[in-house]
């Protein structure tokens, strides 16, 4: 009895490591060339440029009062809950807008978190890409010169953060797999112009994703169950003898 029962939580052990287990998607900025899996793209504004070595990105707004925005966008897409995050230096922002957004591309609708300048963040939901148009909820105000931006889905149920204080959370259903975008916006999506030469660099961008249990896995959880519910009757069998 005594190996069934260990039997039985080696199986059971096994499937939820295997159903815990998670995919993390990390492209590198080493330079001098962007990761293979991102694009960028200026939506047609030589305003806009970038850098990536050194294991940072940079993204760069020309002198000058500008209205548009660039983007970095991933490859990847998921249809899973996932956590996004990338860190944030915001020393030379100004009064533009650093975005880390997850969206739909068919239908252009997403969740984001913001930055309205160096001092501010928000968060949009059911938002489009490039801009958006849906008003802000939930502002905070992070002191820190480097700051951790963060986006998470559980189901339908998507949430922001910075520095891991929450800005805000709020439902919206997916029609398609999410991708994802850290955009540098001026004047089309921010309050304030600006004129002076502007930058953000960022490091650290990853989405991490939970893994959709194997086939494998699924047996062995049922052989497990099956075991365990061995154990439990050869136990109650054992009493049951005992006791006559």
């Amino acid at each position: 009895m005594k190996h069934i029962a260990i039997a039985a939580a080696a199986a059971l052990s096994l499937t939820v490591a295997s159903a815990a287990a998670a995919s993390v998607y990390a492209p590198g900025f080493g330079g001098p060339a962007l990761d293979p899996t991102l694009s960028f793209n200026d939506h047609g504004s030589s305003a806009f440029t970038y850098f990536v070595g050194g294991g940072s990105l940079g993204l760069f707004k020309a002198a000058g009062t500008v209205a548009g925005e660039s983007a970095v966008t991933t490859s990847f897409a998921t249809v899973r809950d996932f956590t996004a995050t990338l860190k944030l230096y915001k020393g030379s922002l100004g009064a533009v807008g650093l975005e880390l957004i997850a969206y739909d591309p068919v239908t252009s609708l997403g969740v984001d978190v913001f930055s309205d300048g160096p001092s501010q963040f928000q968060s949009y939901t059911g938002t489009t890409t490039p801009g958006g148009a849906s008003p802000a909820f939930g502002a905070i105000y992070p002191a820190a010169t480097v700051v951790t931006m963060s986006l998470t889905r559980h189901g339908d149920l998507f949430s922001t953060f910075v520095d891991g204080t929450p800005v805000s959370s709020g439902y919206f259903s997916p029609a398609h797999p999410l991708t994802f975008a850290i955009t540098l916006c001026a004047g089309t999506c921010i309050s304030t112009p600006d004129s002076p030469m502007r930058s953000a660099f960022i490091s650290d961008f990853s989405v991490t994703t939970a893994d959709v249990p194997k086939p494998a896995s699924w047996a062995l959880l049922i052989a497990g169950f099956g075991l365990t519910g061995g154990v439990l009757r050869a136990r109650r069998a054992g009493v049951a003898a005992a006791a006559a």
